[in-house]
């Protein structure tokens, strides 16, 4: 598996002449990494003493937050495999189409397909979820590491609409019914992820004045 491998040992499977890993998985690592970016923000945050001062219920939405990035880091880490293993599965079921043209060959290639866009489809939502944690973070925490949150949701925004491109890639082979259908849930996350940014960028500069 690409994440039990060191990090100079995948950069270098990165910069190869392998088609995979490629975008998808790269950014699976940049999500993963901006989470746990924002977690260190938290832990830098909940043995202070203006966090210990502020209400339980602040406290308890600080800390569910926080549980649940580490849900999305693990989520958006898998990705760094499975973006690979879609590719290459989509790649061996177009391989068998093109040796035999059969009705079985071709609803393999289309399951394929279906699963090289879903992937980094769940990335984006993955990111966006995360960056909706952060939000509700932005407040409680330690105002001295509020620079390392505000640096994971921009690399959780960068995730999200980099992973636009691997969507729209696959879909190059898909009807237009198709493409129409996954175009529409792109632009709504994309509205979203950019309110959402806003909303993050907004209370961050408020800690800074």
């Amino acid at each position: 598996m690409l994440i039990e491998k060191s990090l100079q040992s995948y950069l270098d499977e990165v910069d190869s002449s392998l088609a995979a890993p490629g975008g998808g998985s790269v950014c699976g690592f940049c999500g993963a990494l901006a989470v746990a970016l924002i977690r260190m923000y938290a832990h830098l945050s909940i043995q202070k003493k203006g966090f210990l001062a502020l209400d339980e219920d602040k406290q308890y939405l600080f800390l569910k937050r926080f549980s649940s990035l580490e849900v999305k880091k693990r989520e958006l880490l898998k990705i760094v495999d499975t973006d690979k293993e879609a590719y290459e599965g989509w790649l061996h079921a177009y391989r068998e189409v093109k040796k035999a043209d059969t009705e079985e060959n071709r609803r393999l290639l289309k399951e394929a397909g279906d699963q090289a866009i879903r992937v980094p489809y769940q990335c984006m939502e993955f990111s966006l979820d995360a960056m909706k944690l952060a939000y509700d973070m932005v407040a409680y925490g330690n105002r001295m590491a509020i620079s390392d949150l505000m640096i994971g949701v921009i690399y959780l925004e960068a995730t999200l609409r980099a992973s636009i491109y691997n969507v729209r890639a696959n879909l190059l082979q898909e009807e237009e019914q198709m493409v129409m259908h996954w175009n529409a849930l792109i632009e709504r996350l994309e509205q979203e992820s950019a309110r959402v940014f806003a909303q993050i960028e907004t209370a961050v500069e408020r800690r800074f004045a």
